[in-house]
């Protein structure tokens, strides 16, 4: 390290003074889900990132005093971001920046106030840090108190590298204040402070939970699938956890589940049918339980449903300082439906005569249906033929082949195709005729088959000729049949009075 005492002299011109700067460092509170990353020096905490060099550091100060401790400070100033030597190790998460002034041998001190929430236990809060020092790290003071009268022995430092360490002891209610010491030998003096990532900043379980679906939008009698996420990034285990999760009413015909752990976690079962309801679970720092989630939709599913976990987190707290349990939803949609059925009003079918389909296309679903293109063509065994709609149609008449496209049916709603087509001088055996519903995709049919949605009759082609020499059988009007009915009764009643 002392090699580069002579470069440090080298760029010592290029420093930023140590002339006050008007500008107060702020006293952040602090509680178990707040950013750790405010312990950072050179932090910005707007974006996340590092502050450019010059830069006043919102939070940490500076002092120069001697051996004795922060006492021996006479005043603390405001401190720049000075990364002034390329020999000083950077921020290996590009958000600190090393704090440091132009000055000769001596003790340099700095400080980072802040206060504890009033929802942080004390002896649960901890600082699991990194850091490097131009020159020698020789003390770190928790409220005053040297950290190396409980023990703690720590790597003095230097500007090459970054040495770790994790602050659990005599923090306070209120206001706390945490200082670092420096022996520098000759200038610059340098300080950089970077909080371990994926760390809380207290020594009490942060609990996270997650829940995504398999896809956001579902089928009626598909199926959809949810993986939930519960772990613990902190340092110290989480005890007596809770999971619950109950399928939302009418969506499922049944759901089963199953559950791994990891990083020490426990499953209390690792599958089972219906909702998930576990207790007593014990995640360490680091573990998490995975829960994957199957359910089989019925066939009329809500236009859309939310399913919900809920974590009780324990003798943990939910991330985000959100109050408990801890929850977590998916969202997902019904798709579209459409129904199709063909009727006919003949069972069988003569040269020149005329058969009539009817063609209903509805949405027997819970969610609107859109771009439904409806076609039938004309087969053989016909010669011509044209269609009506009513109801929610495209258009209301047409020339056979039909196509027509429906904008959107409503759930309920249909449209009713009336297809009247002639049969030709020869026909077949039998006369299939299909027409077909397509929805926009991802709409499906209402037996959650992809389209096209097909319905089809079938009448027998009948080629025998009518017998031209057949008389119609002649028939009497009302008012004969009724004349008729009077002569027969005055003859009955006139046999009646002979007898």
């Amino acid at each position: 390290m002392l090699n580069f005492k002579y470069l440090k002299k080298f760029v010592a011109a290029a420093a930023v003074c140590a002339a006050p700067f008007a500008f107060s460092a702020t006293i952040p509170t602090i509680s178990c889900t707040s950013d750790p990353n405010l312990f950072n020096t050179g932090y910005n905490e707007a974006t996340g990132t590092a502050l450019p060099n010059g830069s006043l550091d919102p939070r940490w100060e500076r002092g120069l005093g001697n051996t004795t401790g922060p006492a021996s400070v006479a005043s603390w100033s405001d401190v720049p971001v000075n990364y002034s030597a390329s020999a000083w190790v950077t921020s290996p998460f590009g958000n600190a920046g090393w704090l440091g002034f132009a000055a000769g041998p001596g003790e340099f001190y700095y400080r980072m106030s802040f206060n504890l929430d009033a929802t942080v236990v004390p002896s649960n809060f901890s600082l699991p840090m990194t850091y490097a020092t131009d020159d020698l790290a020789m003390e770190i003071y928790v409220n005053g108190i040297p950290q190396s009268s409980h023990g703690m022995t720590f790597p003095r430092g230097g500007f090459s590298a970054l040495s770790q360490l994790t602050l659990n002891d005599d923090w306070q209610a209120g206001l706390n204040t945490l200082v670092f010491r420096i022996n520098n030998i000759s200038s610059p003096s340098g300080f950089l402070a970077q909080m371990q990532p994926s760390k809380g900043v207290c020594a009490q379980a942060v609990v996270d939970v997650t829940k995504v679906s398999s896809t956001p939008t579902v089928a009626p009698l598909g199926s959809l699938s949810y993986t939930i996420t519960v772990s613990n990034n902190t340092l110290v285990t989480a005890n007596n956890v809770s999971v619950l999760d109950t399928p939302p009413a009418g969506v499922f015909s049944g759901t089963e589940w199953s559950c791994t752990g990891t990083g020490g976690a426990v499953c209390p079962a690792v599958s089972g049918t219906g909702g998930i309801n576990h207790s007593g679970i014990d995640l360490p720092s680091g573990a998490m339980l995975t829960y994957s989630m199957t359910g089989q939709v019925i066939a009329s599913p809500p236009a859309s449903f939310i399913n919900t976990v809920s974590v009780d987190p324990g003798t943990g707290i939910c991330s985000g300082g959100a109050a408990a349990p801890c929850t977590a939803q998916a969202a997902v949609s019904s798709v579209g439906v459409i129904q199709i059925t063909k009727t006919s009003d003949v069972s069988s079918l003569r040269p020149g005569e005329t058969a009539t389909f009817t063609i209903t296309v509805s949405n027997p679903g819970n969610a609107g249906t859109t771009q439904i293109a409806v076609s039938d063509p004309l087969p053989a065994g016909f010669t011509e033929g044209t269609w009506t709609c009513s109801g929610t149609c495209g258009a209301l008449s047409g020339i056979l082949p039909l196509a027509d496209t429906i904008d959107s049916l409503a759930p309920g709603g249909s449209a009713i195709y009336t297809v009247k087509a002639v049969g030709a001088a020869s026909l077949p055996d039998q006369i299939t005729n299909v027409a077909t519903a397509s929805p926009q995709s991802p709409q499906v049919c209402s037996d959650g088959s992809a389209p096209p949605c097909a319905a089809q009759v079938s009448i027998q082609g009948n080629n025998q000729p009518i017998d031209p020499n057949l008389k119609a059988v002649p028939t009497l009007g009302v008012w004969a049949l009724m004349g008729l009915f009077a002569l027969l009764s005055m003859l009955g009643i006139r046999s009646t009075r002979q007898s």
